[in-house]
Parts: C-alpha cells; structure tokens; sequence
C-alpha cells in the first residue's frame, strides 16, 4: 500500500525505534494471549488446589509483563509517533520552500498547511497504530490458530477463512471511502486556507468594519466542510455494519459448531472457554485493523495531493556552491503564470559583476516578474540563464538562493524580534544592526521600543508602519550580503526626506557590489551606471 510505503520510506532515523516498538507489541500480544491459553489449560486438569496454586503465579507474571510492554509501549512508542509527526513537518518544509514562486502562487498557504498537517497527524496515528495493532495481532491470531489448531483443525480453518474475508471486504468497502476523504480533504482545506487568510488580515476585517462578511465567509466554508463529512461518515458507518454483522454471525456460527464438536466428544471444553476469552480481544484487534486500512487509504489521498503539487514544480538538485563569478546572462526567456495566456518574454540582458541596473516600465508589464526569474525564484516555459556560462539548472536551489538576494516592495516580517528578523540566525552583532537602523532613519523608533532589538515585529510586521517595513526589509537584504542584490522599489513607501536618506545609505553600502533596482524613483535611478526599460518583451537600453 502507497500509504505504508511512504511512513517506511520516510522512517530515516527513526527506524531502530520503530522496529524496537514492533517487537515490544509482539511480545505483548503473545503474553496477553498467554492467558486465555493457561486458562483453557488449567480446564483439562483435575481442578485440584494444586493447580490452581500453580497458575496463579504465571497468570499475575503475564499480567505485570505485560503491565511492563504497555507501559514501553505507551511512553516510548506514542512519543515515537509524535516525533515522526513534528520530523515530517520538517521535511515537508523543507520541500516546499524549494518550490518555485508560480507554484507557491497557485496554492494558498492554508490549503499547504492543511495538506502537511493531515500528512503529519494521520502519519504519527498510522505509525503507532501498525506498530501497536499489526505486531500485536500477529502474535496474538498466531498463537490463537496455533492453539486452535491442536483442538479441532476445522475450527482454526473457518475462523482463518473468516478472518480472510473480514480482511477482504474492509479492504474492498475502504477504497470506496477514498473519494469522500478526497473531498473532505479539499473541504477542510478550503475552510483552513479561508480562515488562516482571514484571522491573518484581522487588522483589516475590524478597519473597515467587515465582522459580518467575514464570518459569512468562514461559515459558507463550515457548511460545506460538514456536509463531506456527514458524507464520509454515513459511508463509514454502513462499512461498519456491514463488517460487524459479518463477524457477528461467524462468532455465533463458530460457537454452536464448537458446542456440537464438545458434546460429541470431538473437542474439549477448554476450546470454548479459549474462544470466548479470546474473542474481545480479537474483535477489538480486527476491528482496528479495519480502521487502520480506511487510515492508511486516507492518508494515501493526502500525501497524493501533496505528491502532485511538488512534482508540478522543478526543483533543482545541482552543484551546491556557486564560488566565484562574473556575469549573469537571460537569453529568449518565455515565462507566463498558469493563469494567463499571455506572458512576458526577456530577449537578451547580461548583468557583469560589479554593475548597478535600474529598470524601468509601465505597471504590470511584468519588472518584478523579471527579477524573480533572473534570482533563479521561477521556473521558465524556455530559454536560457547561465551564470558564467552554466545554466542554472546546474546549481542547486540552495546555491542559487545563497548567491541572490531579493528585497520586494511588500515586506513580510517574521513574528519574530527585531534583531532575529535582521540577522536571520546568522552571527550579526548588534553594533552592526544598530549601525544600519541609523543609516535607514529608523533610530527614533528604536529608541521608542520597550525591549530594543528583542521587540517582536507581530504578525507581518503588523505593529510597524509600511515604511518601517520597507526600511527592514532593506536592512535584512544588505545583511544577507549576497552577490547579487535585487531590488523592488525599494523606497516606494518612504517620504521624499526619508528617501534620500535612504539612498545615500544604500550608496554607501552597495559601492563595488552587484545590483538591480525596478524603480520609477529618480533617486534610485541616479545609484546606477546602467538604464533599462521593459515593455514586457525586450530590455531596451536608455
């Protein structure tokens, strides 16, 4: 099954621990089954004191034993599953920031995090159940055919046969449930990815007054989330039913065959006593096993749709460092977003080291689509980009991001303090950041924050205003100190007194360094040696 192949595939560090957890379930499985077997035995003797003083003992041993397993069992294996969760989510991450900006673009980060969440969740609940219930019941059915079989042989068949056709029928009734976890999973999406865009746009519903759309719009997404899963659970519910009085009658039919064969003399009365004794247990065992089968049928829906996402996106696995370089080049570049029909074509631009670019166009003809593509951030229908020659597909997503840096015009803050929002975990000192608020006019704010550079920026930088934001976002670019600078109007947000502040600050810092504005400020325009417009074909020279 896909969906156990891929826990398996993606075990990686875990997997000791796992394996250790399989062989702790069986070991239970064999002890609690151990004694509905003492019991049957202790039937067939004289029932004397004796014996029964000499069950006693191994009957509390099975008990504290397994007291013991379950006790493992519980503290190592459920922290196991849940670790494995938190590590997916982790890989996960790790994927999609590979992901280029069009597909980025094309999915909302509620419908992503959806998608991970239900991965993570019925993973770690998959994991710990198969570890749990299938070594657990291998021992267990095991040793119930095993012993069975040394009373009446017919009576281990049939109950094989049944447990067969169970097994069968929840498989076959399971893959119809299929569609409806798909369409609960585009349900619980949907509302996921309504609710995440509007609590993170709060601020905006309460200034304009929208409580009422707001809430409109969460429970239109409710309403159809519930209508998938009444779906799914009346779906359910009849599978359930229908498995059950299946069980049902071959219990009923297995202990009047048994009733006859005792008083016939065929079989012994311990047979009986084994089988109802051992008959919740392994009611309860099959019935999760069921439900297991139906988990790892909707986890195979999710991690599909997952699956199809990243494989719509290229993601580079290339040479890991890029080291020394002298020139960027776009040739017969043709790039347009799903949506359109109609893209934007870059003809030929070469970018030497050392040189400072400002492009200039009308609004929408694509300037800041064009440096998404030239940081290597989308993927192209055709054409070429070489860094000194090679093509970009040569390096890795890693290296490419290492070597560009872009600063966009809409800044977006972690909630995180100002000083981990500049110096993004790298060793930074704070002489450095305070330096650079000077240099970008931003001081007289500093010196208002109640914790200084531990501040946290909220949501987005919601507690800043937007040319707060840009002037950190400038500040977070320049520390990154990569080769090729990117940027997207830069000072749009900022005052004509601010902005030439600004520009001389950058000035300074850019001085011998490679860069690339999309600007209409004449400020900015006077930092290059070089001038280019965009008409959303060709770059031509002014």
């Amino acid at each position: 099954m896909a969906a156990l192949k891929f826990i398996l595939k993606n075990l990686d560090r875990y997997r000791p621990r796992f394996l250790l957890m399989l062989l702790g379930a069986c070991a239970d499985g064999a002890v609690v089954f151990f004694i509905p077997i003492l019991l049957a035995e202790f039937t067939k003797t004289d029932l004397a004191f004796a014996a029964f003083a000499e069950l006693v003992p191994m009957l509390v041993g099975c008990f504290i034993a397994s007291l013991a397993l379950q006790w493992f069992l519980r503290r190592d294996g459920e922290a196991l599953a849940k670790e494995f969760g938190n590590y997916l989510r982790l890989k996960y991450f790790k994927i999609i920031a590979r992901l280029d900006i069009a597909t980025l673009g094309k999915y909302h980060s509620g419908y992503l995090l959806s998608l991970v969440t239900k991965i993570c969740e019925q993973s770690s609940q998959v994991l710990f159940s198969f570890a749990w219930l299938v070594a657990h019941s291998f021992a267990t059915l095991t040793l119930f055919f095993a012993y069975t079989a040394r009373e009446s042989v017919v009576v281990a068949v049939l109950n094989l046969v049944v447990l067969l056709i169970f097994l069968f029928v929840s498989i076959l009734l399971s893959r119809q449930i299929v569609p409806f976890f798909g369409r609960l999973n585009l349900a619980h999406a949907s509302l996921v990815e309504r609710y995440v865009d509007l609590v993170s746009n709060i601020s905006t519903v309460k200034r304009l007054g929208l409580f009422k759309f707001a809430e409109e719009q969460i429970s239109e997404q409710i309403e159809a989330n519930v209508s998938s899963i009444r779906a799914l659970q009346r779906t359910h519910a009849n599978r359930w039913i229908l498995l059950h009085s299946i069980y049902g009658v071959a219990f009923l039919a297995t202990i009047s065959f048994l009733l006859y064969q005792i008083t016939s003399g065929v079989a012994s009365a311990s047979i009986l006593i084994l089988f109802i004794s051992a008959y919740g247990v392994i009611r309860s065992q099959v019935e999760r096993l069921s439900e297991l089968v139906a988990d790892l049928l909707g986890l195979n829906a999710y991690t599909a749709a997952l699956q199809a996402i990243v494989e719509s996106s290229k993601i580079w696995s290339g040479a890991e460092g890029i080291g020394s370089w002298q020139r960027v080049e776009l040739s017969e570049v043709l790039f347009a977003y799903r949506e359109q029909q109609r893209g934007i074509e870059i003809s030929s631009f070469c970018l030497q080291k050392g040189n400072r670019v400002c492009i200039t166009g009308e609004s929408g003809v694509g300037k800041s689509t064009l440096l998404n593509i030239l940081g290597g951030f989308l993927e192209v229908k055709s054409g070429r980009r070489l860094l000194d020659g090679r093509p970009f597909e040569e390096f890795s997503a890693e290296a490419l991001a290492s070597h560009f840096a872009l600063v966009s015009q809409e800044a977006e803050l972690f909630n995180l303090s100002v000083r981990l929002n500049l110096s993004l975990g790298r060793e930074t000192s704070d002489e450095k950041i305070l330096a650079m608020l000077q240099g970008l006019k931003l001081m007289e704010w500093f010196e208002q924050l109640p914790d200084g550079l531990d501040t946290t920026v909220g949501e987005k930088g919601l507690k800043l205003s937007a040319g707060q934001r840009q002037r950190l976002n400038i500040a977070r670019g320049l520390l990154l100190d990569r080769q090729i600078m990117l940027f997207d109007e830069p000072t749009s947000h900022l005052d004509q007194d601010t902005e030439a502040q600004v520009v001389e600050f950058l000035r300074q810092q850019l001085e011998g360094k490679t860069a690339v504005f999309v600007t209409h400020r004449p400020a900015i325009r006077a930092l290059c040696g070089a001038h280019y417009d965009f008409d959303g074909v060709k770059l031509q020279p002014l």
